[in-house]
């Protein structure tokens, strides 16, 4: 009973008899912005029943960053060389902000997005599909721009951002310019992301360059 455009994407991104995968670990590198743009290495994990945990070196150990979401609390924090702290966010706005990454960043599991257990499946256009995902604390809505194939074009979501004093719900997404396949799982190895996505001011938004080196997928909870 699934629309056909996320007929198309589930069995795009999923190989028959693939297991299904609660957790996978990322390697990465790429570049991100903090006012210039600066090269970082990174390793992740993304947890479908916890949330995610991203530990970066950025600009070859100047910056130690690290965020982290697991079952409804969030930090941010950034350390110069490891030792000195520069930023620590917390909250629960964050946590609101972090929890819209951690459904998004489910396409890097997309055994996640299965339909069942919280998550349902609509699409507005033959080469769009919106996964509905039920957490414990919000429903969010992602929306996937498919090729026709099936393969992932781009993930956006509305998401929780601090705009001065304030935080409002800001248009955030990931293009993504290139997949590779491993343990039958075919998930974004090239893209970039940021802020107010699809329109003009996604050129100041922009603020993650990424490639995913490996992915190891695995069954633990």
């Amino acid at each position: 009973r699934l629309p056909e455009p996320a007929r198309r994407y589930l069995g795009h991104a999923l190989a028959a008899g693939t297991p299904p995968y609660r957790r996978v670990r990322l390697g990465m590198h790429g570049w991100i912005r903090a006012g210039i743009w600066l090269p970082f290495r990174a390793r992740q994990v993304i947890d479908a029943d916890r949330g995610f945990l991203w530990q970066a070196t950025v600009a070859g150990g100047l910056l130690r960053v690290s965020d982290r979401y697991d079952r409804g609390r969030a930090q941010t924090r950034v350390d110069l060389f490891g030792l000195v702290p520069l930023l620590k966010a917390e909250g629960p706005e964050v946590a609101r902000s972090a929890l819209g990454r951690a459904v998004a960043e489910r396409v890097w599991l997309p055994t996640a997005l299965l339909p069942g257990g919280g998550i349902a499946w609509s699409a507005p256009a033959p080469d769009h599909a919106v996964a509905t995902v039920w957490t414990a604390r919000k429903t969010i809505p992602i929306t996937l721009r498919l090729a026709a194939d099936g393969a992932l074009r781009s993930v956006s979501l509305p998401r929780r951002k601090r705009e001065g004093r304030r935080w409002a719900e800001v248009p955030f997404g990931m293009e993504v310019l290139a997949e590779d396949t491993s343990d039958g799982v075919t998930v974004p190895v090239r893209g970039r992301a940021g802020w107010w996505f699809g329109d003009d001011r996604f050129a100041r938004g922009e603020f993650f360059r990424f490639v995913i080196d490996g992915a190891e997928f695995s069954m633990e909870r």
